[in-house]
């Protein structure tokens, strides 16, 4: 969670030392962070959006969760549970047992203790393993000349030049709207 001290209130920062910064930053919903909420010593916030370079290439896992090398905000990424991304598991058993395939077709969610993640797809009866990333375009055109979809069977990209992003796929034919994150 993304979360600003209250005007005019130093807050701990317990994780880094000092305190929390004014412009603030990306949290741990951890028990100390959630009771600072409760009390409103800190307010959450939207995290800056920062537009990467048209045509960078970025991993799976951080254009799922708008990062790049899995530190700099890219993008205001979607809350877990919406716009299709479930969240981070440590295995596919712990993404399965947390969001059964059956009820999450066409949502998306990483497995791994660490980036790169491995990125799954629910097809409605499974998760599937399968994708990449090619980066993030200005429109779908400049993908398609950058990234041919033939060539690029199973990988994403972002398209767009503010969040939220248009999700493409390639599927080996051309490149498809999956949705928005």
């Amino acid at each position: 969670m993304f979360v600003t001290p209250k005007n005019g209130v130093n807050v701990p920062d317990v994780d880094r030392g000092g305190f929390l910064s004014p412009a603030g930053r990306e949290v741990d919903a951890t028990p100390y962070w959630n009771r600072l909420v409760q009390v409103g010593d800190v307010v959450l916030a939207t995290p800056p959006v920062v537009v990467p370079p048209v045509g960078e290439t970025i991993s799976a896992g951080d254009l799922l969760f708008g990062r790049r090398n899995n530190t700099t905000l890219l993008f205001a990424p979607p809350a877990v549970g919406t716009g299709g991304v479930v969240g981070t598991y440590s295995t596919l058993a712990a993404l399965q047992a947390a969001f059964p395939p059956a009820v999450n077709a066409g949502k998306t969610g990483l497995v791994g203790a660490a980036a790169p993640y491995t990125v799954y797809t629910s097809n409605g009866s499974s998760w599937v393993e399968g994708g990449g990333s090619v980066g993030v375009f200005a429109t779908a055109s400049a993908l398609q000349a950058a990234f041919p979809a033939a060539a690029n069977a199973g990988k994403a990209a972002l398209v767009g030049t503010v969040a939220p992003y248009a999700i493409y796929d390639s599927n080996g034919v051309s490149w498809a709207v999956r949705g928005s994150g």
